[in-house]
């Protein structure tokens, strides 16, 4: 039993220096604050030493607590080894886990349906704006130091991204841009091994390989080969989103959701520039919008955003990444399938192979377990 307080303590130290916050430790462990609190007093209690320099509900960790770090976090890698990883997702969670995916892909169709008759960055800028308008008043704002390296990963990971991602969306085909879209999982494994100097390791090696075969079989396709431009759109996007993620493992502890709405608050003028710069009849299409596009903003950044992130972060909190991750592999399932029957989009074997080539490659690099 003695055992079993020690390793909660661990992981309650753990989170909160993660995060560099006792309620967002609380709310990822899905905890009470005072729970957390108690464990991390036992804990200084036990070592004689202060871990934390704690102000409201901001914790810093202090010399002891970087020294005591690597020790809490190597302890919590060898009891998901010792017991084989966390405990087996509940039936509720599991439908939870999927139901990360359906919102998600909803969301992609959403946007699909509404860049027909929308500028698309315009549309993005919509979207972060109603997340930012719901979300910033409910976080805490991080550290200033902080806030310039927000700024850099807004723009990258979003304004960048997203005006990549949803101008090639316009001339693609919702299922094949989502297939694409997959290479985000490879470019980021491969940023990662290059810059945080992740191992990267064989299996994930060859992830990538048929994810990318998966992706060059698709370029083949004759939808595609009679204008690359959009498809190169959406790969540049992918690729932009991973170095946008390594930028955020860089980052000190923040808690998910304050990353979401500052980064929120950042990408909503960063896309308006973005709109005025390479858009046209911005005030022409919000004049004659239909209800598609305001039904598609509220649904992209409330629910997809807000709510989908929401689940996401809580079952991240609950249990192994490599345990809840593989459920997005639904999400390109469900594009295709959405896209065939609401878009009324036409789907060959060509697709069909390399989106399956795709969708193995990721899962391949999602569940491989890392050498040591």
């Amino acid at each position: 039993m003695r055992h079993r307080v020690q390793l909660q303590a661990m992981r309650a130290f753990e989170t909160t220096a993660r995060l560099g916050d006792v309620q967002s430790a609380a709310d990822e462990l899905d905890q009470n604050i005072r729970d957390i609190r108690d464990s991390i007093a036992n804990l200084e209690r036990q070592l004689g030493v202060r871990l934390f320099a704690i102000s409201g509900t901001e914790a810093t960790l202090t010399r002891a607590g970087h020294v005591l770090l690597p020790t809490a976090r190597g302890a919590m890698g060898l009891r998901s080894e010792l017991s084989g990883a966390s405990s087996a997702m509940r039936p509720l969670d599991i439908l939870l886990a999927a139901s990360v995916a359906l919102i998600w892909s909803s969301g992609f169709l959403f946007a699909k349906a509404a860049v027909d008759q929308f500028p698309p960055i315009l549309l993005m800028c919509f979207r972060f704006t109603v997340t930012a308008a719901v979300l910033v008043w409910f976080v805490k704002p991080p550290p200033r130091h902080q806030m310039i390296m927000i700024f850099i990963i807004a723009l990258i990971s979003a304004a960048i991204q997203y005006s990549f991602t949803f101008t090639g969306l316009r001339d693609l085909d919702a299922s094949i841009a989502i297939i694409v879209v997959q290479l985000e999982v490879p470019f980021g494994a491969l940023l990662a091994a290059i810059v945080l100097k992740d191992v990267l390791g064989w299996h994930r090696a060859l992830g990538m390989v048929i994810a990318f075969v998966g992706v060059a079989c698709i370029a083949g396709e004759p939808r595609v080969q009679d204008n690359y431009t959009p498809m190169f759109l959406v790969i540049a996007g992918a690729f932009t989103w991973a170095i946008g993620q390594v930028m955020v493992k860089k980052l000190d502890a923040i808690g998910g959701f304050s990353l979401i709405a500052w980064v929120a608050v950042f990408a909503s003028p960063q896309l308006l520039l973005s709109s005025l710069l390479f858009e046209t009849g911005q005030w022409e299409a919000i004049k004659t919008a239909g209800w598609v596009v305001w039904a598609a903003v509220a649904y992209l950044g409330l629910v997809m955003t807000a709510l989908g992130y929401g689940i996401w972060y809580r079952l991240l909190g609950l249990y192994d990444v490599n345990q809840v991750v593989p459920y997005l592999l639904l999400l390109p399932v469900f594009v295709v399938a959405g896209g065939v029957l609401v878009l009324g989009e036409s789907v060959s074997g060509v697709v069909l192979l390399g989106g399956a080539l795709a969708v193995a490659g990721v899962g391949i690099i999602t569940t491989a377990r890392l050498p040591r």
